[in-house]
């Protein structure tokens, strides 16, 4: 190499005007371009033919299968519920309630029983008028069987008289019958009368003692 570095055997082209050691000096920069250059080309190439085996393995991923069936659906709203039908209860007898027969929202049926009010007042009362009710048919029998009694004296003082004037006749009859101013067969026919007479008074005395006997029971 001479003095201002430059091989031997290089080819200086002379630039008119420009010395020669200021035309050596411009290849300086232009050469570190070039280096640069070939350095980013040669980092990219190297880039892209990396081996995959370098890249981060993929996530790792759950499966499983899928379930066919029906799903039901709940939706929440806020309402307001108003029955279609509504029916007023007012209790016709008062008193304390004791039981409530059905839930408040629930449906219910013509004659089904909803409430019960206290009853041992109106129990109470009813035996009260059960008992007055036997008193008055008590009553009533004693006062029918005072009628009974009544009617049957009343008839055996009517078969007592009626006995009476058949002994009556029985007595003409045997004076006449005597004296032969009347037939035996007259006679007879009216003794008959007078047993039969006598007869219906002894059955109504029984009736009327009967009669006596079941109203002083009654009593």
């Amino acid at each position: 190499m001479n003095d201002n570095n430059v091989p031997d055997n290089a080819t200086v082209h002379r630039m008119p005007g420009v010395p020669v050691r200021w035309r050596r000096r411009a290849w300086i920069p232009i050469a570190l371009a070039a280096l640069v250059l070939a350095g980013c080309t040669s980092a990219r190439s190297r880039g892209q033919d990396a081996p995959t085996a370098a890249a981060a393995p993929p996530p790792s991923v759950v499966v499983t299968a899928a379930i066919q069936r029906t799903v039901p659906i709940y939706e929440e709203n806020i309402a307001q519920m108003i029955a279609l039908q509504t029916v007023d209860l007012r209790a016709q007898i008062g008193g304390t309630l004791e039981q409530v027969l059905f839930k408040q929202g629930a449906g219910v049926k013509q004659g089904q029983l909803l409430f019960v009010i206290d009853q041992r007042p109106y129990i109470a009362a009813l035996q009260s008028a059960h008992a007055q009710l036997a008193t008055a048919q008590a009553n009533l029998r004693q006062a029918l069987e005072q009628v009974q009694l009544a009617q049957a004296k009343a008839q055996l003082a009517s078969l007592q008289a009626t006995l009476v004037n058949a002994q009556k006749q029985v007595q003409r009859d045997q004076y006449l019958v005597a004296q032969q101013a009347l037939a035996q067969q007259q006679l007879d026919n009216d003794t008959a009368t007078e047993q039969a007479a006598e007869a219906n008074v002894a059955a109504q005395q029984a009736v009327v003692e009967n009669t006596a006997l079941s109203t002083q029971i009654g009593i």
